[in-house]
């Protein structure tokens, strides 16, 4: 190390590894000077400094981390909080609860999105109230037109009914026009019948009686008493469900007959069983429904044929559909243009409403 020394360069030595207390000797030439200088350091001070250098950073590193997650916590919290209030709000409001509103606090952007949620809830409030509103002036408005309707229908359906006994008496020239008004009236009572009916379901006034039925028997006896025996083919698996025997057959009743009316070809009643539920399905080979109809096949007046030429009111689907509800099952639709139609009632076995 001497000679490193001496000849300019900075050398360094320890001591045997046996001795203590082991020193580190470090030693140079002066700059500028023949002097050396040598420098003895015991290497454990060295090593007590660095371990207590190593605990003091390790310190405060575990310091600074649990100070930047602390300072990051709160931060998160303040930020998302409005966030957090916002969706729960949104939810709220989703289950009905309109009269949800969110604080507003400061001139942030959180107080601004929040005031602007307010007006949009405010709206949304307003809107459904007014439809609401609007809906149940219709309810009351069709409640009333049945009501008002019923006595001179009745009177009306007992003088065509007369009339049609003596058709034969009348001369040749007036009895087409005798047959067309014989048909229009039993048309509206039909179309009066269905109207007080809808207006009771919509009242809540219809109760359940739910007993033990034969699905096929009933399915059968539904197309048989109405006389559609030659047109429509009933099969199916007998099967027992616990339901109201008079809603079940008003359902099937009404789809056979759209099926009826509307459909063409073919037309099948079938009855299966399906795990805990009863399917029963009606299919005609019609023309089919186009694809931007059947989101509204079972809306109270809605017809495919814009012309409303057809014979039904276009309150039987509709009907059919509120009876299917009360019973607790489902009814749905199948179909396209040149594709057979189907209805599908399902049902549970149990009755559970």
């Amino acid at each position: 190390m001497r000679a490193s020394v001496a000849a300019g360069q900075l050398g360094y030595q320890r001591s045997t590894p046996t001795r203590r207390p082991r020193l580190l000797v470090v030693g140079g030439r002066i700059p500028g000077s023949t002097a050396e200088l040598y420098v003895l350091t015991e290497e454990d001070d060295v090593a007590a400094d660095l371990g207590q250098l190593r605990t003091a950073l390790l310190a405060g590193w575990v310091l600074v981390v649990l100070l930047a997650a602390g300072v990051g916590h709160t931060l998160a919290r303040r930020t998302l909080e409005p966030v957090g209030r916002a969706s729960r709000a949104a939810r709220a409001l989703t289950e009905g609860l309109l009269a949800t509103r969110l604080p507003v606090r400061g001139r942030d952007e959180f107080s601004v999105w929040a005031a602007t949620f307010n007006e949009m809830a405010e709206a949304l409030e307003a809107k459904i109230a007014a439809l609401s509103a609007a809906q149940a002036r219709e309810r009351r408005f069709t409640a009333d037109v049945a009501h008002e309707l019923r006595t001179p229908v009745t009177a009306l359906v007992a003088a065509a009914s007369l009339l049609r006994e003596h058709l034969d008496q009348l001369p040749d020239d007036a009895r087409p026009a005798a047959r067309l008004l014989v048909g229009d009236v039993v048309r509206l009572r039909r179309l009066v019948e269905d109207l007080m009916e809808i207006s009771r379901l919509d009242a809540g006034r219809e109760q359940v009686a739910i007993t033990p039925v034969d699905a096929l028997p009933l399915l059968r006896a539904a197309v048989t008493a109405r006389g559609w025996s030659q047109r429509v083919r009933v099969t199916g698996d007998p099967v027992t469900l616990r339901t109201d025997p008079r809603r079940l057959e008003r359902v099937l009743a009404n789809l056979v007959a759209n099926a009826i009316e509307h459909g063409g070809g073919e037309i099948r009643a079938t009855v299966v069983r399906v795990g805990p539920l009863v399917a029963f399905e009606v299919t005609d080979q019609g023309p089919g429904i186009p694809a931007e109809h059947l989101p509204r096949v079972f809306d109270r007046f809605h017809q495919v044929d814009p012309s409303r030429a057809g014979p039904g009111s276009g309150l039987g689907l509709a009907i059919a559909r509120e009876h299917a509800i009360l019973l607790g099952g489902a009814l749905t639709v199948r179909s396209g243009p040149g594709v057979d139609t189907c209805f599908r009632l399902e049902l549970p076995l149990d009755g559970a409403a």
